[in-house]
């Protein structure tokens, strides 16, 4: 009897204990990565559970992802996989998540670098071991928002970075009228601009190659993002644009084609009036009224002044009988007045003559009136100190008046 009390104890614990240790004891295999595989697209994660006859049937399988197999990635989260087959029986296969490389999904850590990974895969709760590795190795993703613009013979490129952390430099590449492509430059991996100077004239293409380490260089399981070898090269949209031949400067005058001064013509620089200057056709002290204006009666001579010379003086020359032959006398363009800053062109006012009286005008006393002529005439400056003594003079005295006003009304006067 006591026996057979002992056998039913035995297995009624048996019972009991059984499922929770054939629970403990399911395994997980992840098939899809396989270990150490290389991962360079998304691809579907899948896990082969197997468990005893006895044990209770698989609820729930959770994949974490993770870079040195015994912490989740950080930012990263669980996912949970669905059964596809086999669902209740002693193996099973569990899946429906896509894992992509480049960007983590779906665990959300953000894009990932290159280099060594780990999934780990827990069954209902329990243990997820180190994990099974692999190998993320994706392409960059393209630079985005490739533009040019042309400055003389420069071109430049800016671009939006790929979000990548791993990025190794931007390869800038051009070809030439539908030609092959060649290397312009490089630019690096913080960069979003770069400049092709000294272009000859001719149609470009531009684009953007963003240059990204495999992940099997570097990397180890602790540092997945150390691997900056640009083994990976991803290739950026197109743009185009055009470099013209600019026009060449025009050329600088050299001084054997500048004109020469020519008598009555202000080269002193002190905005002289024509005939002031050191030239022909003015007095030798330059302060001097013109002798030579074109508006003094034909025939007439001028002075020399203060020691001075004059171009418009007739110069002798000698004949062949030793006699002094006049020199012809070379024509002077009368000067005309047109209006008040000769805005009106068309408008001719005469001939520009002083005024009978006005000596100080370059004409002599007493000289004759022109009808319809100009008078040339002189304006004084205002004196500004004899005039300010009446007006401050007078502001007083209707002030002391304004007083006495006030005072006579205040008394009542």
């Amino acid at each position: 009897m006591t026996t057979r009390i002992s056998l039913l104890a035995a297995v009624l614990v048996t019972v009991l204990l059984l499922p929770a240790t054939a629970s403990a004891a399911a395994r997980a295999v992840l098939v899809s990565p396989g270990q150490d595989a290389v991962v360079s697209s998304p691809v579907e994660l899948r896990t082969r559970v197997t468990r005893d006859v006895i044990d209770p049937d698989v609820t729930r399988v959770e994949v974490r992802l993770s870079q040195n197999g015994s912490a989740a990635a950080p930012g990263s989260d669980s996912v949970s996989l669905s059964c596809i087959s086999g669902c209740g029986s002693a193996e099973s296969l569990w899946g429906g998540r896509v894992y992509d490389p480049a960007t983590t999904a779906p665990f959300g850590a953000g894009p990932g670098c290159n280099g060594r990974w780990y999934l780990q895969v827990a069954v209902d709760g329990g243990g997820s071991g180190s994990g099974t590795p692999f190998l993320a190795s994706a392409p960059a993703a393209p630079a985005s928002a490739v533009r040019v613009a042309i400055d003389g013979r420069d071109a430049v490129l800016t671009w939006g970075r790929s979000p990548e952390p791993d990025v190794a430099a931007y390869r800038i590449e051009r070809r030439t009228d539908g030609g092959s492509w060649a290397a312009a430059g490089e630019a690096a991996a913080d960069a979003s601009r770069f400049v092709d100077r000294d272009l000859d004239e001719g149609s470009y293409q531009w684009r953007v190659v963003t240059l990204r380490g495999d992940g099997r260089s570097g990397g180890g399981p602790a540092a997945p993002c150390a691997d900056r070898e640009p083994d990976l090269a991803t290739v950026s949209s197109t743009t185009a644009g055009r470099v013209t031949e600019p026009p060449p400067p025009p050329p600088s005058p050299s001084p054997a084609d500048e004109p020469e001064p020519t008598g009555g013509t202000d080269t002193s620089g002190d905005g002289a009036a024509p005939g002031d200057g050191e030239q022909g056709g003015t007095s030798g002290a330059g302060d001097a009224p013109a002798a030579g204006r074109g508006d003094a009666p034909a025939g007439s001579t001028a002075t020399p002044v203060d020691g001075g010379t004059t171009a418009d003086a007739p110069v002798a020359e000698v004949d062949g009988d030793g006699a002094a032959a006049p020199a012809p006398q070379e024509p002077v363009e009368e000067e005309r007045f047109y209006g008040e800053d000769q805005a009106l062109g068309a408008l001719d006012y005469g001939d520009v003559v002083p005024h009978a009286n006005d000596a100080s005008a370059g004409g002599p006393a007493g000289g004759t009136w022109v009808p319809g002529g100009v008078s040339i005439t002189t304006q004084e400056q205002l004196d500004q100190v004899r005039l300010l003594r009446p007006v401050a003079g007078g502001m007083i005295l209707l002030t002391f008046a304004f007083h006495i006003r006030r005072w006579q009304r205040e008394h009542d006067v």
